[in-house]
């Protein structure tokens, strides 16, 4: 087991990257911007919308 102060942000990562999976694989722009905002780093709605934009725009390349 992972000791208390380790535990809620290896939770919080791992729920990101269970939600990036489900982007990658329905190809929705919402279920990408779902898991952006789940990262623990990112999170915060006015970072989101202009760091999904860039990656949307750089994925079709």
């Amino acid at each position: 087991p992972l000791a208390p102060e380790l535990l809620g942000l290896v939770q919080h990562v791992a729920a990101y990257e269970r939600l990036t999976v489900r982007a990658a694989l329905s190809r929705d722009p919402a279920d990408a911007r779902k898991a952006l905002l789940a990262h623990p780093l990112i999170g915060q709605v006015e970072r989101v919308d202009g760091l999904l934009d860039r990656l949307l725009a750089e994925a079709v390349h």
